[in-house]
């Protein structure tokens, strides 16, 4: 893939064979578990929340291998949790059907009764596959089974930026206003404030219309997010 063609790309798969081939594993984890932050309602067992948060973590060399593989295991058992949790579903929706069980009676699960479909378990297992393949020690793997209702090409660009080009940043800019922003952002997950952030750049000097274009942009922006993360130092 060209620049060019990075651009002006709208293929999910040709954007997630970017990611494989140009992202570092810190970035392919991280837009793996933005693509999963996307989802979050519909990672319905806590396990695989907290795989999600252990391949944050991770990324940033926070937790052990050991912690890594502990969270794919309980990832691994959360998939099969919802497996069951599907067809307890088919079970009683035909039940209700047959007319021997009231729909108020039919089975409770993490899934809001309005969503609840055979369609909104294909999803939600989806994340928790998800969830369970970023746990990997390549986390490459949850690009390479497309199309997936998870994949989001934005939070992947937000991740990347143009891989074609490196980019930087005046130390000149880095004040105690934009370093702090760009520092809880990066902690909170809350990306509301990158409007902010281009203001507070703007203030200090900068002027590259990459940076402050992507600030203004509504998003989603998610941890890893390259203009924090050339903020911060990281890559």
């Amino acid at each position: 893939m060209t620049e060019a063609e990075w651009l002006a790309c709208t293929d999910e798969e040709a954007i997630a064979a970017a990611v494989c081939e140009f992202a570092s594993d810190r970035k392919a984890r991280l837009i793996a578990c933005g693509c999963c932050r996307l989802v979050w309602d519909w990672l319905v067992n806590d396990k695989s929340r907290g795989a999600v948060e252990t391949s944050e973590l991770f990324a940033d060399g926070l937790v052990t291998d050991d912690e890594l593989s502990r969270a794919a295991y309980f990832a691994e058992a959360a998939v099969f949790a919802v497996d069951e949790m599907r067809e307890r579903y088919r079970r009683d929706q035909k039940a209700v059907r047959d007319g021997w069980l009231d729909a108020r009676d039919a089975t409770e699960n993490g899934i809001p009764s309005r969503d609840r479909t055979l369609i909104s378990f294909d999803i939600a297992r989806a994340a928790a596959n998800w969830a369970e393949r970023l746990n990997a020690d390549d986390p490459r793997l949850c690009f390479r089974e497309l199309p997936d209702p998870i994949f989001s090409p934005v939070v992947a660009r937000d991740v990347m930026g143009n891989p074609f080009r490196s980019a930087a940043i005046d130390p000149s800019r880095l004040t105690t206003n934009v370093l702090t922003l760009a520092a809880q952002m990066y902690e909170s997950r809350d990306c509301s404030a990158m409007p902010i952030l281009a203001d507070a750049l703007q203030d200090a000097g900068c002027d590259d219309i990459d940076v402050l274009s992507h600030c203004r942009v509504p998003g989603p922006h998610v941890r890893g997010c390259w203009v924090v993360d050339l903020l911060l130092g990281k890559t």
